[in-house]
Formats: C-alpha cells, sequence, structure tokens
C-alpha cells in the first residue's frame, strides 16, 4: 500500500511546467483562452486529488477526466491534436481502471512528440480484448530533451500493483501504442 502510495503522488513535474508556460503565454495573447485554461487545470487536479485514494476508478470516469486533460492539450494545440475515440459509448462503464492512467499515456504522447499544424498528432483510444489501446502517431521532438522515462514506469508498477498485470508500450507499424489492461465491473 505504501508503495502504491509513492506511485500514486508523483505527477510529471513535464506536465506543471508546460501547463504554467502555456498559461504564461495564454495570460499575455488571450485573456479568455487564459481564463479557460486555468479553468480546465482546476478541474484536471481536481480529479487527480478525488481520485489519490482510489485503487480503480469506472473507465467511463476516467475518459470523462481525460476528456477536461485533452480540453487543455485543445486549448495549447489547437485543431493540430486529433483524438479519435475507436469504441461505443458504453463500453467505458463496463471496466475499471487505475485513476490517471490515460492521462498518463496521452501526456507521454505529448511529451515527446513535435504538435504542429503542418504536422497534426492523432491519439487513438480503443478497447479491444479486455485492454484500452492509446496509439499516437510519431513525430520525435528534434530539440528532445533527456526522459527518466517515470511515467510509463510508473504507470507500468501501479498496473502490476493493482491488477498484477503488466502494461505494454511499444512501437507498432509506424505509431507508439500503450495497452492498458482493464478489469471487468463484473468482477
Amino acid at each position: 500500500e505504501a508503495e502504491l502510495a509513492a506511485l500514486k503522488n508523483q505527477i510529471d513535474p513535464h506536465f506543471m511546467f508546460n501547463s504554467l508556460n502555456t498559461l504564461t503565454h495564454l495570460i499575455q495573447t488571450d485573456g479568455t483562452k487564459a481564463l479557460q485554461f486555468t479553468e480546465n487545470l482546476a478541474e484536471v487536479y481536481r480529479y487527480i486529488l478525488s481520485q489519490k485514494d482510489q485503487t480503480l476508478v469506472l473507465l467511463d470516469d476516467e475518459l470523462d477526466f481525460t476528456r477536461k486533460y485533452t480540453d487543455l492539450l485543445h486549448l495549447r494545440f489547437g485543431n493540430s491534436l486529433i483524438i479519435r475515440k475507436q469504441f461505443n459509448g458504453t463500453a467505458g462503464r463496463d471496466f475499471l481502471i487505475p485513476p490517471t492512467s490515460v492521462f498518463v499515456a496521452f501526456e507521454n504522447a505529448v511529451k515527446h512528440n513535435e504538435i504542429s499544424e503542418k504536422e497534426p498528432m492523432y491519439i487513438d483510444v480503443d478497447i479491444r480484448h479486455g485492454q484500452l489501446i492509446v496509439s499516437n502517431s510519431i513525430k520525435v521532438k528534434k530539440n528532445r530533451s533527456h526522459s527518466s522515462n517515470i511515467g510509463l514506469k510508473n504507470l507500468k508498477e501501479r498496473f502490476k500493483i493493482v491488477t498484477g498485470e503488466d502494461i505494454v508500450a511499444r512501437i507498432l507499424d509506424e505509431k507508439f501504442v500503450v495497452q492498458l489492461p482493464l478489469i471487468p465491473v463484473s468482477n
């Protein structure tokens, strides 16, 4: 339990750094967007704090949270980021998942790839064979800073502790794919 709590308490500093830089830029250029960004950021942190003591959450709740997070990303990247949900709307009520899992997969995609109007990023989300599949196009950042890979490593450790299963993170067909095991609600 202590190990799981420690893993849950790690928030990617890169996410925080980018959020504050984006907010600073928006304050200087578009006050209305800056206000909207601040409200969305507060919603993201509200969810993170409210789920801090939860081991599993309904996939629907996790996807609602992820929509709030993608609202932040859209304020930051505009139409350069395209999210495509590939499954029906009711599947989210059939599964449980550790909280902030999808957020980590999305943040990993944004952290490691170029996103621009010229080369938009596509993130696809699907459910197949009892797993949530998050895949993104790969456009590796030219000036990449060193990555500790703590986000996916943390996610892998949380899934092992909570579900007893491993996540899979790999390059497949020119996409980066993260496969997250889901727990059926009926268990």
